[in-house]
């Protein structure tokens, strides 16, 4: 017996994983043991294009010879010896400058879903796929029926998807059993049927849930259930139709960890801030903008915040106008024009703070007769800080330092003494177990272990980049 035959085929798949794609199709040829092996590797992922999208929108196909070579490539993809290895699905258009496709001809036709509508008819020989992204695709209602009797499916992305036109989708009969589920549409056009999908979705399946919120996408009423297992919701949204937003967001009460970022002006208000006392009662995660901060803060179960980027001030204003107690362990934030004095007093909003990471830029000056250095000047500012909270574990500053002279700026790096800060910072903050200083011109890293003793890297000698979530891991 050889040595390919003494190998378990376990062992062989996990060292055929780390293999590129080219190298993995060649050794599939070269023995009939580890062509089996290898194929679950090369047909895991399979991407489809059913039509280019013109300048108006319309729908463009290559000539006839170009439709029967990718009817082909379909046909080979849904047989018996490759659809059982297919975990995931991309339909995107073709692009037609992209470099497979450039010497194709696109031009309107009268048989515009003459590949699309195959693609759905045969997505049931897909009997393993478990993701499905697509961007751009126009559905109709057996492609809706067939997308909700993929078994296996548990993660859908839907990007500027929409209902054919005149197309009318019966739902009445039809669910989705994803686990992750994904609907995001440009709202400057025409309507993107959301109204179709989130009824569809099952509520003891549904765990994740990333949308885009607007009434033109969903409809003013829109009738869904309460989903009670969803943990993790991400969103863009209008934030002018904050009363309308928080009623769909008020369907996903077990919500842990919410993202959201989005366009328009505030509507606030008693009436808005009464409708989310109401939402999320159990949220532990916020990421998002200073405005709709308010709506969240005072949930007690809220931990860990992260800020969008803006200005120190304008989060500072944000924060006294809420006012009030918080249990916010941990803050991330993007900010321009940082100043130690602001840093201070947005730490004294949060005084059970145990873990700080800052974002940001700062203006600073280099005067040439006193040797006063921007860089320095900050971090010396920083050592004799007192403001920060007294349980504060960790801290990480990354900073890009903008000089109101570059003319005057420092001929070399501006590099401040990271020994001394430390040491000034352990002295007055005793529970701090990491630091991070990140710059265009240096790089410094601190951790104390938990035996006592103390690891530490700078530019010069950390040899190569060391990850920061080494220093500051997941809670």
């Amino acid at each position: 017996m050889g040595l390919r035959e003494q190998v378990p085929n376990e062992l062989w798949l996990e060292i055929f994983r780390s293999l590129p794609p080219d190298a993995l199709k060649n050794l599939s040829l070269t023995y009939t043991k580890f062509k089996g092996i290898s194929r679950p590797l090369l047909f895991n992922e399979f991407h489809f294009h059913p039509y280019a999208s013109g300048q108006r929108d319309d729908i463009l196909l290559p000539g006839p010879t170009e439709v029967n070579q990718s009817m082909e490539r379909l046909e080979f993809w849904c047989s018996d010896e490759i659809a059982p290895n297919v975990r995931s699905c991309t339909m995107t258009p073709w692009r037609k400058l992209g470099p497979v496709w450039s010497s194709w001809n696109f031009a309107a036709t009268s048989t515009p879903y003459i590949l699309l509508v195959p693609f759905f008819e045969r997505l049931r020989a897909f009997t393993c796929l478990q993701e499905l992204s697509a961007y751009g695709i126009r559905f109709t209602q057996s492609g809706v029926t067939n997308l909700c009797r993929a078994s296996a499916l548990t993660n859908l992305r839907l990007e500027n998807c929409s209902i054919t036109i005149g197309e009318h989708i019966d739902t009445s009969s039809l669910s989705l059993g994803v686990a992750r589920f994904a609907f995001h549409h440009m709202v400057t056009g025409a309507a993107g049927n959301g109204d179709v999908w989130l009824p569809l979705l099952r509520p003891e399946c549904l765990q994740e849930l990333d949308l885009t919120l607007n009434p033109s996408l969903f409809g003013d009423e829109i009738s869904i259930p309460s989903f009670p297992h969803v943990h993790t919701f991400t969103t863009t949204m209008n934030l002018s139709t904050m009363s309308y937003n928080l009623s769909i967001l008020a369907k996903f009460p077990a919500v842990r960890t919410f993202s959201t970022h989005g366009w328009g002006q505030l509507q606030d208000g008693p009436d808005v801030l009464a409708e989310a006392s109401f939402t999320f009662l159990g949220l532990q995660q916020y990421t998002g903008p200073c405005e709709t901060m308010a709506l969240f803060l005072h949930r007690p179960t809220l931990t860990h915040l992260t800020i969008g980027y803006c200005s120190p001030f304008a989060l500072i204003t944000q924060l006294e106008r809420i006012g009030g107690s918080n249990n916010i362990t941990s803050l991330t934030a993007s900010f321009d024009n940082l100043d130690i004095a602001m840093l201070g007093t947005i730490c004294a909003f949060f005084p059970t703070l145990t873990e700080l990471r800052i974002d940001a830029t700062s203006q600073v000056e280099y005067n040439v007769a006193d040797d006063t250095q921007g860089a320095t000047g900050f971090f010396t500012e920083l050592a004799e800080i007192t403001t920060l909270p007294t349980a504060l574990e960790r801290l990480g500053l990354t900073c890009v330092f903008e000089y109101d002279d570059p003319e005057t700026a420092p001929p070399a790096a501006d590099v401040p003494e990271f020994s001394e800060l430390r040491d000034a910072l352990v002295a007055r903050y005793p529970s701090l177990t990491a630091l991070w200083f990140d710059g265009q011109d240096f790089l410094f890293h601190w951790r104390k272990l938990l035996d006592g003793s103390e690891v530490e890297d700078t530019a010069e000698d950390a040899g190569e980049y060391i990850s920061e979530s080494h220093y500051f891991p997941l809670l």
